[in-house]
């Protein structure tokens, strides 16, 4: 039995103490991913079918607002509760309040203010969920492990979204949306309960970023958390903006986020002028999901660590904006051929989708790793809860000034091409910065005092 764990050990390119841990890791990020992936599935296929272009577009924009809300309420709370309390806290009472509002409204008709608020709820969920998950694994793990191993941990949710895709469409036939939303809160309450053991392990065993390590690469010495000083919410927030690498890691999401919306947006357009059915949405929206996880899970549990090894961060923060360059130009050149815009969209959706979790997301969160903890966690606070809904807003809002009669054929293709080369050229810089952050040290020391 020891020599098939070190077998597989070895396949998945773990060292022989880490297997414990990447399981427990792995297996909190699949029950976040179920919770995740049915809310989003249940939200979206609603939203697609009850309401029309218009309604559906102003409900994203305006929903979006509860998560820079959020994050406020979260800023205000960091120097007020232990990292253990802050990092499950939030999530179990948004939880409680979503498994309330389903209780209260559960033969509610889909209107435009449910399925609003709806949305509202999965924006925040998803961000408390990225920064909690995160926040632990960052402190878990090390510089060196996490270009191997984040991948790995985050493949949980891949797997996850594979299931859920497969068996989107049934579940919409025998389950209402109230039935698919309880769905969400048990996954989420089994993660938070997993999550919990290892909040308290990474508060105690915070590695000590201050100290003059032998190697930046090599784990630090454990020691206690010290108390977070008191300090105003937007202190907080300008301070984030002062660092340099954190001002780097925001440029690159803002285009990635705004291209990823883009791209969502053109995929529902497309679906709402087939005039389908919810049991037809689900399907393409599931087994869409379905070909695209499929593929990424292997490759992000076997190979994804290894090329990032190999070639480096700054391989992984590239690769996507040149797969949706590629992909969005090819379907441009073939549109006279294919005029269909759904298949297009999927495609392009789909593979980028692929690039995104075997190589960019891992590549992006082990680029936060080199930042000293307390500007870490403040950046990923940041992006999730302010500068993620400003992304989603903004592209949703744009459109919305457009007249309705563009938003047909290669229109948002071509839209989508400025945003992506500006995320390339982000992703250079950002890649620049991350090399110099691990070749200075002593320079992130400077930021954490």
């Amino acid at each position: 039995m020891t020599a098939r764990a070190n077998v597989l050990s070895r396949w998945l390119g773990l060292k022989p103490h880490e297997g414990r841990l990447a399981a427990r890791l792995f297996f909190i990020s699949f029950f976040l991913g179920v919770a995740l992936v049915s809310f989003d599935l249940a939200v979206s296929t609603a939203m697609v079918v009850y309401l029309d272009s218009e309604e559906m577009i102003f409900a994203r924009s305006v929903a979006v607002v509860a998560a820079p809300l959020t994050g406020m309420v979260l800023f205000w709370l960091r120097p007020r509760l232990s990292f253990t309390a802050m990092a499950l806290g939030p999530l179990i009472v948004v939880v409680l309040a979503l498994f309330g509002l389903v209780l209260c409204l559960w033969q509610a008709t889909p209107s435009l203010p449910y399925l609003m608020g709806l949305r509202a709820f999965s924006y925040v969920l998803d961000a408390l969920a990225v920064t909690s998950f995160w926040a632990v694994t960052a402190r878990l793990l090390n510089v060196e492990q996490s270009t191997r191993m984040y991948a790995l941990v985050s493949a949980g949710e891949v797997v996850a979204g594979l299931l859920g895709g497969a068996i989107a469409a049934p579940l919409q036939g025998l389950l209402s949306l109230s039935g698919l939303l309880v769905l969400t809160t048990g996954s989420v309450c089994i993660a938070t309960t997993l999550l919990f053991p290892l909040a308290r392990e990474a508060a105690h065993h915070e590695q000590s970023e201050t100290s003059a390590p032998t190697s930046p690469l090599l784990p630090q010495p454990a020691e206690e958390e010290a108390p977070l000083p008191e300090v105003g919410l937007l202190h907080q927030i300008r301070n984030v903006f002062r660092h340099h690498h954190a001002r780097r890691l925001i440029a690159y999401y803002v285009w990635n986020d705004t291209a990823t919306t883009l791209i969502e947006l053109t995929i529902f357009l497309s679906l709402q002028e087939t005039e389908a059915s919810p049991i037809f949405v689900a399907a393409v929206l599931g087994w869409r999901l379905v070909a695209v996880l499929l593929v990424s899970s292997v490759l992000q549990i076997f190979v994804a660590g290894r090329l990032l090894q190999r070639f480096g961060v700054g391989f992984g923060l590239a690769s996507e904006p040149l797969v949706i360059i590629a992909v969005a130009v090819l379907a441009l050149a073939a549109h006279t051929f294919f005029p269909s815009l759904l298949v297009a969209a999927i495609a392009l959706s789909g593979i980028k989708a692929v690039v995104s979790g075997v190589l960019k997301k891992p590549a992006f969160m082990a680029a936060y790793r080199p930042m000293a903890t307390e500007p870490r966690e403040q950046t990923l606070l940041v992006i999730e809860t302010l500068v993620d809904p400003a992304t989603t807003l903004l592209p949703g809002v744009a459109l919305l000034l457009l007249p309705a009669a563009s938003l047909q054929g290669t229109v948002l293709l071509w839209i989508l091409l400025p945003p992506v080369l500006v995320w390339l050229v982000s992703a250079r810089s950002l890649t620049r910065s991350y090399q110099h952050l691990l070749a200075n040290p002593s320079q992130e020391t400077r930021y954490a005092t």
